[in-house]
């Protein structure tokens, strides 16, 4: 009998959410992901978030996140949202603060606002990891920063294309200015030619006609 399951969508990622306990027979979960999230043959989705009571005092649940192809992700904010929100609609999780097991650590979760039945808002917190020495701190990068940097890369590049440019105008001007002045230069010194040719001209014809007149 194919296990129950809800999908629930996470700002438009759909994840199918299924409580770990109707997959206890499943040996290769890898392969049970790639099967039903393929959208031709299966229920389709963009991955599975497996439900399941914590092993631990430090969370109230455990998820286990599986992508497309079969891998096991170690954390998918919206593939989270999809189980947290399936706690709550299943009134299986109640209280203020949910705190969620991950492969990434210990996630909290408060729910904000009940939009409509089955459309919730819930608040994250980054929460630790656990590490070979014990807890320690994720450092995440804000989008914000990956923003204004990109900004700053586009404006160098900008910037260094705008500069070549204007060189390049600026060589073009020097050249042409450069030819201008060459063509002048010879203009002007052909005619000063043609003039001292003339004179030498006039001068060879008044010299004849100076000695035939003897």
């Amino acid at each position: 009998m194919p296990p129950p399951f809800i999908k629930f969508h996470g700002l438009g990622n759909d994840y199918i959410v299924i409580e770990s306990e109707h997959l206890a027979e499943i040996e290769d979960l890898g392969d049970f992901a790639s099967r039903i999230c393929n959208r031709h043959y299966g229920a389709g989705a963009d991955g599975i978030a497996i439900i399941g009571k914590a092993e631990s005092e430090v969370a109230d649940f455990n998820v286990r996140i599986f992508n497309p192809d079969g891998s096991e992700a170690g954390l998918s904010g919206n593939g989270t949202r999809c189980a947290v929100s399936y706690l709550h609609y299943k009134k299986l999780w109640s209280a203020n603060e949910l705190k969620l097991s991950t492969r990434s650590g210990i996630k909290k979760y408060r729910l904000r606002q009940q939009l409509a039945p089955g459309h919730l808002a819930f608040r994250k917190r980054k929460g630790r990891t656990l590490g070979a020495s014990g807890p320690a701190k994720i450092q995440f990068t804000r989008p914000a920063k990956l923003r204004m940097f990109g900004l700053a890369v586009i404006g160098l590049a900008r910037f260094i294309v705008g500069m070549r440019r204007a060189f390049v105008r600026r060589i073009g001007v020097l050249r042409g200015a450069t030819v201008s002045v060459r063509i002048t230069m010879r203009s002007a010194l052909t005619r000063r030619i043609e003039r001292w040719r003339g004179r030498m001209v006039n001068v060879r014809i008044t010299a004849r006609l100076a000695l035939r007149s003897l």
